[in-house]
């Protein structure tokens, strides 16, 4: 269950700098603004009841900010490229193409690396990964043993 754990520990580590970190928001600009930039594609009611995420993910995105500009984490073209080759991988394979030529993988990669919103997205999720990755290596963990239900009640909410 490693991959499961590690995924837990993800969850854990950013439920638990979010509730550390206080970062005061300018919740109503912030409304007004959404309400602005989206007119006529998003009503007054859909941004108060999605605000709570917005919020959330925009202090989240402030948090793994200061964490990466303090511990100089960044991200290389290179780490972003073996990344994005590894999504693209595990997708084909999801697909059932397990012997992709590494020419046709590199040129998917390349197209995708070319939009600017996947670009951002994959950035994004490699980066994360990377900040905790380095808060793991950081904090003292404490390692159990746990049977199988007890771990899947770990996920139960």
């Amino acid at each position: 269950l490693k991959n499961e754990s590690e995924y837990r520990f993800s969850v854990d580590a950013r439920q638990s700098l979010l509730a550390a970190v206080e970062i005061p928001l300018p919740s109503e600009f912030l409304k007004r603004w959404m309400l602005h930039t989206n007119e006529g594609k998003i009503t007054q009611e859909q941004i108060d009841t999605e605000f709570p995420h917005f919020e959330e993910d925009l202090r989240w995105q402030l948090i793994m900010g200061k964490i990466s500009k303090d511990s100089q984490i960044t991200l290389s073209e290179e780490e972003l490229k073996e990344y994005t080759a590894l999504l693209t991988r595990a997708q084909f394979e999801r697909y059932g193409m397990f012997s992709i030529p590494e020419e046709h993988l590199n040129n998917y990669v390349e197209e995708m690396l070319n939009k600017p919103e996947e670009r951002r997205k994959i950035s994004e999720r490699k980066l994360e990964e990377k900040i905790i990755t380095f808060v793991k290596d950081t904090v003292k963990l404490d390692e159990k043993n746990v049977t199988t239900e007890e771990f899947n009640k770990l996920f139960e909410k």
